[in-house]
């Protein structure tokens, strides 16, 4: 690979004086084998693994602190990632910190291609071993000290994992001031020298070993961000296409002009081949790929990132001539511009001059042209009165034929309504003796499922009547349904009060409504007569009464029969509260066989029916709207209903059946 390098310097072209076609061949021989060896660095650095250990300690809790080694850390592992090594990187090592770093860097070391350790810090010489110090370090005496501080021969270790072939790099920013020789309990129990010892490199292959300072001697800090030392290598680092003994050559020599040759960089190495840490593209090889270009903002781009090339003279030359060239091309451009202005002027004032002829030749022809348009127009208007005369004949014309269907139409309307109208009065009767038969079903099943019901309790009451003669030897049993009885009493008592406090604010309401009613059919005009407040009166022959009247009447009635049901409804159940009659039977059955057939309740009205809807709504059985109809999902609410609370699924809708809902407290179909 080194060869290939050399090969390119020297082979490219030299001088002006060769022949243009030697010089052709020369530059596409140089293009070629640039582009051969940059593919073969390339896949180099694709399968090369590289791996570098950064430490910069600065802030010392027992040593003098020094200003760089963190900058100079921080800056070296960001110039190495930038070349493609893997760094680990830390800053103010305690001896903890400082022993982990060096073990991940051992495992990452091992069968690496190339393996990197660079340290900025303090470092020390102990009887001709090298040290270095961790921020943490408290050294007592030479034992203390060769356990607080870390063997540089430990990284050396680490470097030597790498693979047999690999490249192994140490570099040392630690040869400051001794801080221990300033130590006077230290100097006295351990034998400080003065920098680091030189490390013997002749049994060991491949590596190589750069010291800031020559050994014994002392490194600078210098007053800017990095060390002299670090600062030339950054620089250096940076340069591509560099030797590894070069660019360690050129660090040395730096750091010599920089410090006015009071320090010296040393450096040792047994490497048997030639190695690039920057591998970038070189300026000559750069140079050559735009030398034949026709653009100087290619050649300014080159001397922007190869500011010191060698190249750079060639380079602003080319930049010169290409800007006059330019320059001259403008001026060319712009005679050229200026020519063809002129022509275009005069091109212009002969279009202007033909256009100022076929101006008058369009002028003349206009003319000609307006005095056809006025004939045409004479003709048109004839045309258009023509036209209008026999429009509006025709207009007339409709008009008449429109009115007459207008007529037609009209009466025809007329005779539809008529007939819906019929229709649907004849469909209202139908209606209203439907419900009237609907129910009167009703209430014939009603009475129906009543007196079953009586039936049924006699029989159970029968039933109940055996069974307390064949318990009356059970005692302790029968003493303990009867608490349980009297718990049940306790409870219906409760609640018959709650019912009837619940029917006397209904009664009230009811009444304050029928008041109110009493009061508004009082103002009323004397023609409408008031409807009775237990039933609706049938209309009088000599005053039929208003829809309003009806409506309020029907409302009267239905009012009446609420309350009747509830008084009903509060009978039952004081009955039930009485203890059992003579014989067995319960205070109920005895009212009930004792009682004239009642009349039939009414049943399944539109009131009933949207009240049920509202408390079956409340007990989370029904979902739908209070419309006051006997729909499919009204049957069904009550069908769930009765499955929960016991009943009948097919039962009508009547005031007992709204009292026993009320009754109910909680949800019965779902929760809330």
């Amino acid at each position: 690979m080194s060869g290939g390098r050399r090969h390119i310097r020297q082979g490219g072209p030299q001088a002006d004086a060769v022949t243009p076609i030697r010089r052709l061949a020369e530059f596409l021989a140089t293009i070629a084998l640039a582009v051969g060896l940059w593919a073969f660095a390339a896949a180099g650095a694709q399968a090369e693994r590289r791996v570098a250990l950064v430490i910069g300690n600065s802030s010392y809790k027992k040593v003098a602190a020094l200003p760089n080694p963190g900058n100079d850390a921080s800056d070296v592992a960001a110039v190495l990632r930038g070349l493609d090594f893997d760094v680990i990187n830390v800053i103010d090592a305690d001896q903890i910190g400082f022993n982990r770093a060096l073990g991940e860097f051992s495992r990452k070391a091992i069968d690496a291609d190339a393996a990197l350790f660079f340290y900025a810090g303090h470092g020390v010489q102990l009887r001709g071993q090298n040290y270095l110090l961790p921020v943490d370090a408290d050294a007592k005496d030479e034992v203390s000290a060769e356990f607080e501080f870390v063997a540089l021969e430990r990284v050396r270790q680490a470097l030597d994992r790498a693979a047999p072939s690999a490249v192994r790099i140490l570099i040392l920013d630690a040869c400051r001031d001794n801080p221990l020789a300033r130590t006077a309990a230290l100097t006295r129990g351990v034998q400080a020298t003065r920098g680091l010892a030189r490390i013997d490199l002749e049994t060991v292959g491949g590596m190589i070993v750069v010291y800031a300072t020559q050994a014994n001697q002392v490194a600078q800090d210098g007053t800017e961000r990095n060390s002299p030392f670090t600062s030339a290598l950054l620089a250096r680092l940076k340069e591509p296409g560099l030797e590894v003994g070069a660019l360690f050559r050129r660090v040395t020599n730096d750091v010599r002009q920089k410090t006015q040759g009071k320090q010296i960089p040393e450096l040792s190495i047994s490497l048997g081949q030639d190695y690039y840490l920057n591998r970038n593209e070189t300026d000559s090889i750069a140079f050559d790929r735009i030398a034949d270009s026709g653009d100087p903002q290619d050649f300014r781009a080159f001397l922007e990132r190869y500011p010191g090339s060698s190249r750079g003279p060639r380079a602003r030359r080319s930049v010169g001539m290409m800007v006059r060239d330019k320059a001259r091309r403008r001026h060319a451009t712009q005679q050229r511009e200026a020519e063809a202005r002129e022509a275009a002027a005069r091109a212009a004032e002969a279009e202007a001059r033909q256009r100022r002829e076929e101006a008058a030749r369009r002028e003349a022809d206009a003319d000609r042209a307006r005095q056809e348009a006025a004939r045409r127009e004479a003709e048109r208007r004839q045309a258009e009165a023509a036209a209008r005369l026999a429009a509006e004949r025709e207009q007339a014309a409709t008009a008449a034929r429109q009115q007459a269907d207008a007529a037609r139409l009209a009466a025809e309307r007329e005779q539809a309504e008529t007939a819906a109208r019929l229709a649907a009065e004849r469909a209202r009767l139908e209606a209203t003796q439907l419900a009237e038969r609907r129910q009167q079903e009703a209430a014939r099943r009603y009475a129906e499922r009543r007196q079953a019901e009586a039936e049924a309790r006699l029989a159970a009451e029968r039933q109940q009547s055996e069974a307390a003669e064949r318990q009356q030897a059970e005692a302790a049993a029968q003493a303990r349904r009867e608490a349980e009885r009297l718990e049940q009493i306790r409870l219906a008592e409760a609640q018959a009060a709650r019912q009837r406090a619940e029917a006397a604010a209904e009664t009230a309401r009811l009444a304050e409504a029928e008041r109110r009613r009493s009061e508004q059919a009082a103002a009323a005009p004397p023609a409408v007569a008031p409807a009775p407040a237990a039933e609706a009166a049938p209309p009088a022959p000599a005053a039929p009464l208003t829809e309003a009247d009806r409506r309020r009447q029907e409302e009267d009635r239905r009012t009446a029969e609420l309350i009747a049901a509830q008084a009903r409804a509060q009978e039952s159940m004081r009955l039930a509260q009485q203890p059992p009659a003579p014989g067995g039977r319960s205070a109920v059955a005895v009212a009930t066989l004792g009682a004239a057939p009642a009349a039939p309740e009414a049943a399944d009205t539109p009131e009933l029916i949207r009240a049920a809807q509202g408390e079956l709504k409340r007990l989370r059985c029904y979902a739908g709207a209070l419309d006051g109809k006997a729909s499919k999902a009204t049957r069904a609410a009550l069908a769930a209903y009765a499955g929960r609370a016991g009943g009948a699924a097919d039962a009508p809708v009547t005031a007992a059946l709204i009292e026993a809902m009320r009754a109910q407290r909680n949800p019965v179909c779902g929760r809330r």
